[in-house]
């Protein structure tokens, strides 16, 4: 786009059989409006450079955004969420954008050099050789927003990305690790992994957090 300020708006599902860059100006996904679901497909690497920003609609809907690449935010700004603090308790109604890192045959990398605010991380890849790298180049640009107090059943040995599970057979939380490793580098800080009283973080057979 001509200018960091000049917007395009992605108000459909979307699949990108290559690498996204949002060099230059705003990607917004879903306008203002419209409480539509969508789902966006990235097979390559998903890149926000200096002048460019990922932004969510302030609609209540809840999108879904798989990558099979790696995702660098170059000093950019990306924002899967409208919230600009954590809360722990509560599902936001103002939009949202989950992560979902679903490589089943790559690592995959989360390099953070600006502004990150993320809501929910998913990772699925299947089998816990595979690796998801999250780096920060200053601790203030990583954030994750979304909830954290979904109880996990603990007598189970893998927790499932089925919506037709009960809700603690899943990972609903803001860090959703089903399969794969999860390794928080420099200046990744998730202060909350679960919250409440009753409430269990299963680290299921298929995964590791490192």
């Amino acid at each position: 786009l001509d200018n960091p300020t000049d917007a395009l708006v992605s108000t459909g599902n979307a699949r990108f059989n290559g690498t996204v860059e949002v060099s230059r100006g705003i990607w917004q996904i879903n306008d203002n409006s419209s409480t539509s679901d969508l789902k966006i497909d990235i097979l390559g690497d998903l890149t926000i450079d200096a002048n460019g920003s990922l932004e969510v609609s302030t609609a209540n809907a809840r999108h879904q955004l798989n990558l099979s690449g790696n995702f660098n935010n170059n000093g950019g700004t990306a924002k899967f969420t409208n919230r600009t603090t954590t809360d722990y308790t509560n599902e936001a109604t103002d939009g949202i954008i989950d992560l979902n890192l679903i490589n089943t045959s790559a690592d995959q990398t989360l390099q953070v050099n600006g502004t990150t605010n993320f809501y929910r991380i998913e990772i699925a890849k299947q089998n816990i050789t595979n690796i998801v790298t999250a780096i920060a180049s200053d601790p203030s640009f990583f954030n994750l927003y979304g909830p954290a107090n979904y109880d996990h059943d603990t007598g189970i040995d893998q927790l499932r990305d089925d919506p037709l599970l009960p809700t603690n057979q899943q990972n609903l939380n803001a860090l959703a690790l089903y399969t794969g490793t999860f390794n928080i580098g420099p200046n990744i800080d998730i202060p909350v992994l679960s919250t409440g009283t009753s409430t269990n973080y299963l680290i299921s057979k298929d995964a590791s957090l490192i």
